[in-house]
């Protein structure tokens, strides 16, 4: 169940980045200047997506782990590590590791990451940007 402190942790964040400087972005649209404006709502929108997934993947992440028990035969344990997202800030987190798994086990030892659909803890919005980025630019 979603903790009720992220809700208002994000409405902080809104009210404070956004609401707050409507004024100053409407001041600057009768200046003249939709580059700043759209430039300064670029930026909002980008901490606002690594704020939001800040606060939710670690949530998300205990929630998992209550409806996901280890498979039979596994040793979990719970370790630090983080995940890279679309935005590029990393976002620390800890999640169950299968420290000891049967001889004939297949999964991955972190079933979080598998569930999420990460690589090498690059979210896949990130993942799908960065091979977009490399078939536009083969060169760089």
């Amino acid at each position: 169940m979603l903790d009720p402190t992220i809700s208002t942790k994000i409405s902080a964040f809104l009210q404070t980045s956004i609401i707050g400087s409507l004024s100053d972005l409407y001041a600057l649209l009768v200046a003249g200047d939709l580059h700043t404006v759209e430039d300064r709502l670029s930026e909002c929108s980008r901490q606002m997506h690594s704020v939001v997934l800040e606060l939710l993947l670690p949530a998300a992440a205990w929630e998992f782990e209550d409806k996901c028990p280890c498979p039979a035969g596994v040793k979990g344990v719970r370790r630090s590590h983080s995940i890279r997202i679309a935005t590029r800030h990393q976002v620390g987190l800890t999640s169950l590791y299968y420290k000891e798994v049967p001889e004939d086990y297949q999964g991955s030892r972190r079933p979080l990451l598998d569930h999420w659909n990460t690589l090498e803890g690059i979210s896949p919005l990130l993942f799908d940007r960065t091979g977009v980025y490399g078939d536009a630019c083969p060169f760089l």
